[in-house]
């Protein structure tokens, strides 16, 4: 007879299984554009500068390119639809790796909405082959070890903070995430390594690009502004602006301002919560406050929405099901109706009303938890504020 710990364990196994193969089952729908840019990225021969060589799509870190040059030196690497299955398999193990985290942490539910009832993370690992599944492994993965250490409130546990920085030089979706640690209470030697660490190891990995000019990799990684204005707040605004008759062509120049400004409000606010309530929190808050979406995006939040699962982060996963499902970059399994189409709303970035459903979604999930964690995170926090080294702060 099983006992209750083995049972668990076939039960994560099974739907690792069922995992995998859904990823699999997405793989064979064929690529997109993005997996053809990779296939051309990594075919420069080794030492090649990935950011003078691709103006504007070289735009992620050193990490992801180096390792998918070596994609093309297996066995029929150079052919794309066998580079294509590489990528399928490495980032469905960073799927596996991820869910891994959900279940020791988090529980069996967890890991099985992820592996089984996520369809972005499952279309974005199997088909899409976009950068997101490997960076989350990544800061979960670091996450874990914090955990698992024993660390006390105010400190963050070395590996984490390495983890957030190899996620950085992978691709740099959690670039704002060692500020919103810096804001913790703690000592500021605790927050000067904090922001240290990550950026420190982003930049290490990204020396040589930076040598002898930076130009190439500031312009494209840093400075790469991919469809801006095309989400939901700068379109909200400048859809206020011109009905009161106030937009300017200065407009535009305000998204990123704006965008960094909610992040730090956010991050502020939470200061003084627990770190797992902020790590669920963040990829939330960055796509609903993002002045840039795309549909590679969203995979993002599939980790926080399986780690603490509710009504609304069903009904966002039952509409990407849906909308994934059918859109004719991704899936394309049956045909969406117009308004779903990207040519449906004019923009000169291109956007999509499914984008911005999406988003909405999340902003209500984002202000749900914030609201429902506030009062017992802020009650915490009041009790445990003198025995974390506040006054070092």
């Amino acid at each position: 007879m099983l006992t209750a710990r083995t049972r668990e364990r076939v039960l994560f196994g099974v739907c690792v299984v069922i995992g995998v193969t859904l990823r699999a089952l997405s793989a064979t729908r064929g690529w997109n554009f993005d997996t053809e840019m990779l296939f051309q990225i990594a075919a420069l021969p080794a030492g090649a500068n990935f950011y003078r060589e691709f103006v504007i799509w070289a735009n992620w870190g050193p990490i992801a390119y180096n390792v998918f040059q070596l994609f093309q030196t297996l066995p029929d690497g150079t052919r794309i639809e066998t580079f294509h299955s590489y990528l399928a398999a490495f980032f469905t193990t960073c799927d596996v790796v991820s869910s891994i985290v959900l279940w020791r942490l988090w529980g069996l539910r967890a890991a099985a909405w992820f592996l089984l009832f996520s369809p972005i993370a499952i279309v974005v690992s199997g088909f899409h082959c976009n950068a997101e599944p490997a960076i989350v492994a990544l800061v979960l993965v670091g996450y874990y070890i914090h955990a698992r250490g024993g660390q006390d409130a105010g400190r963050i546990h070395p590996a984490f903070l390495v983890c957030l920085g190899l996620s950085l030089a992978f691709k740099h979706a959690f670039v704002l995430f060692p500020i919103w640690l810096a804001l913790r209470s703690t000592s500021w030697r605790q927050r000067a390594l904090t922001v240290a660490v990550p950026y420190g190891v982003w930049v290490g990995f990204a020396l040589y690009y930076l040598i002898p000019t930076p130009t190439y990799f500031v312009t494209n990684v840093l400075g790469y502004g991919g469809w801006s204005g095309n989400a939901m707040v700068p379109m909200a605004i400048e859809w206020v602006a011109v009905s009161l008759k106030i937009a300017g062509t200065d407009l535009p120049k305000a998204w990123l301002p704006l965008f960094l400004l909610a992040m730090f409000a956010i991050g502020w606010r939470i200061r003084r919560w627990p770190l797992e309530q902020g790590l669920l929190l963040y990829p939330l808050a960055l796509l609903v406050t993002t002045s840039a979406v795309a549909r590679q995006y969203f995979d993002l939040a599939s980790f926080s929405i399986a780690a603490n699962l509710d009504r609304v982060g069903i009904v966002f996963n039952l509409f990407a099901a849906y909308f994934y499902g059918g859109d004719p970059a991704e899936l394309n399994l049956w045909s969406l109706p117009a308004w779903l189409k990207d040519s449906w709303l004019p923009r000169s970035s291109p956007t999509n009303i499914g984008w911005l459903i999406s988003q909405a979604m999340l902003a209500v999930l984002l202000a749900r938890r914030l609201s429902r964690w506030s009062k017992t995170s802020d009650r915490r926090a009041e009790v445990t504020t003198e025995t974390v080294g506040v006054g070092d702060s």
